[in-house]
């Protein structure tokens, strides 16, 4: 069988437009990320600043990195020149480009990503909703026959 490079379903959103961000930049995201990547990335949004002073220097550059890592999957492509997310190291240089705000990749990867655990969250309840409702007319229907 031949192999083919994996290509991730994406979806493009303006900052402006699609995120409460001023900023007229399109960005392409992963539009389905593996559940690993956004449990980390919910990990490292999650940490307080007092929780962070307790961390080990050598844990706080595997998390940077990590955090690189994660975002550099999930933010696929930018329509700034210059801005490339392929991989940890040039994510991290995009992340700091002097051209953009402070914190704007930060910001708009962290509300992506509050999307993506809000949908997560609806579905997962729904899905337990579908299946109390599937098991309670088996319930009763079992009840019923034994009496």
């Amino acid at each position: 069988m031949k192999k083919k490079e994996f290509r991730p379903n994406t979806v493009t959103l303006n900052l402006r437009d699609d995120l409460p961000l001023k900023q007229d930049i399109s960005i392409e995201f992963w539009a389905d990320p593996s559940r690993q990547v956004i449990f980390d990335l919910f990990e490292i949004f999650g940490l307080a600043s007092a929780e962070l002073d307790e961390i080990p220097e050598a844990d706080k550059e595997k998390m940077n990195a990590r955090y690189f890592e994660c975002a550099s999957l999930i933010l696929v492509d930018c329509d700034i020149k210059g801005i490339d997310f392929s991989t940890p190291e040039t994510t991290a240089a995009s992340f700091e480009d002097e051209r953009l705000p402070w914190g704007l990749f930060h910001q708009a990867l962290l509300l992506y990503v509050s999307s993506l655990i809000e949908d997560y969250e609806v579905l997962k309840n729904a899905l337990r909703r579908v299946r109390e409702l599937s098991n309670s007319g088996t319930e009763k229907k079992t009840k019923q026959e034994k009496d």
